[in-house]
């Protein structure tokens, strides 16, 4: 993830765009002597929709423009940024009549009208609802009267790309991973886990892990869901719908963060408010739905699980029949590999911990929940290719290396990238 202040400039015009374009009303008014339809509303794009200050005075068609630009007056701290949407409704003086159901006014009364009914209140936009602050008149010659539409809204201010996967190094250290405008993710010790239960881990892991077809397989499983709607759904979404699930995500992320983090309906966002020695805001942390993918990633590789969600992202990014296709043939070898990993009971937590204390030379009863899960699942695999090491080599020893298959130093080699590191 690259993203930068102004990179979001070209996000919003985007977002502005297709909301713009949703609006039956303003482009019913915007096209003159055309019918409505999804060919001539596409044409309106860069011929009387423009995302930058436009009038063509050398035109001979009369017709009517939408023009906007996306500002950042301020940019107050380093979380928060003020974002501010200009749009400008233009038209000739030759087409301002115009009547329609619901509106009064003239064609650019009308033009303006829809504008702020697209825009107004949504949440589509930066944190929080995207308010009308301001309307003016522009004049840029005697054939044309521009009406300004000036609509504000905060977001939240990404400056610095992250690392979404994690170096070896960060996986087995102890510290905290700081994410820059989000906030530091620890690396659980298993006494945290345990002052918390084993019950209550697990519940935070496998609603972190939870997919929408896993929600609605666990919580609406005597309900039939269609398979496409669930297809165009985010992990994000799933908050957004049920109270329940997203209190027990607010209680996983204060767990794994440092910080503390409540749900802001407002900004459709968890949020954490770090203030000075003196109680003033210094900044301002959160996890949105544009990012929460990302922390939920970096969480699970902390505690050495993979999501083996990219593939899912990326067909949901397409939203085509073809993914949607391939989407489901996923789903069904998921289930598969899901049964099978249940049904090892020797891979559960306290077996490992159980296994590692009674292999280790250093590692005991007393001390072994000062490591982190992540240091625990690692020193397992460790002990297994040491294991499977020392008797090859003990057979190379006794009968040869012929076939020459042995390699020495193997018990050396990266067990984190060279191997399925779900758990």
């Amino acid at each position: 993830m690259n993203k930068t202040v102004l990179k979001d400039i070209g996000l919003y015009k985007n977002k502005i765009l297709s909301t713009i374009l949703s609006s039956e009303d303003f482009c019913r008014a915007m096209l003159i002597d055309k019918e409505y339809t999804e060919e001539n509303v596409d044409d309106l794009i860069y011929t009387q929709i423009f995302p930058y200050m436009y009038i063509d005075e050398t035109q001979t068609e009369v017709l009517p423009y939408a023009c906007f630009e996306v500002k950042i007056p301020y940019i107050p701290n380093g979380s928060i940024k003020k974002m501010q949407i200009v749009f400008w409704v233009c038209a000739h003086k030759k087409c301002m009549q115009y009547h329609t159901k619901d509106y009064i006014g003239t064609r650019i009364d009308i033009l303006s009208d829809a504008v702020e009914r697209a825009l107004h209140d949504s949440k589509e936009f930066g944190i929080g609802k995207l308010n009308l602050t301001s309307v003016g008149y522009v004049f840029p010659n005697s054939n044309y009267c521009v009406r300004e539409l000036v609509f504000d809204v905060s977001d939240f201010r990404v400056k610095e790309s992250w690392q979404l996967t994690l170096d070896y190094f960060d996986c087995i250290s102890p510290l905290p991973l700081d994410l820059v405008n989000v906030g530091s993710i620890k690396s659980p010790k298993l006494i945290e886990i345990a002052e918390i239960s084993y019950y209550t881990y697990s519940l935070y892991i496998a609603h972190l892990k939870m997919t929408p077809e896993e929600y609605f397989e666990t919580y609406h499983k005597d309900k039939e869901v269609d398979t496409e709607s669930i297809f165009y759904m985010t992990k994000f979404d799933l908050l957004l719908a049920d109270d329940n699930f997203r209190k027990i995500i607010t209680s996983a992320i204060n767990f794994f963060f440092v910080e503390d983090f409540e749900f802001n309906p407002e900004y459709t966002a968890f949020v954490s408010i770090i203030k000075n020695e003196n109680s003033e805001i210094a900044g301002i942390k959160a996890i949105t739905k544009d990012n929460y993918s990302d922390v939920v990633d970096i969480i699970l590789q902390r505690v050495r699980i993979t999501s083996n969600e990219d593939e899912i992202s990326d067909l949901k990014k397409v939203k085509s029949k073809r993914g949607l296709k391939i989407y489901k043939k996923i789903l069904q070898g998921r289930k598969k590999m899901q049964k099978i990993k249940a049904s090892n009971k020797n891979l559960t937590l306290a077996n490992i911990i159980a296994a590692v204390v009674s292999k280790s030379e250093s590692l005991n009863w007393s001390n072994v929940w000062d490591i982190t899960v992540f240091q625990l699942f690692d020193l397992f695999d460790r002990m297994q290719r040491l294991d499977s090491y020392n008797i090859e080599s003990a057979q190379v020893a006794a009968w040869g290396n012929k076939d020459g298959k042995f390699k020495f130093g193997a018990w050396i080699d990266n067990v984190y990238e060279t191997e399925d590191a779900t758990k």
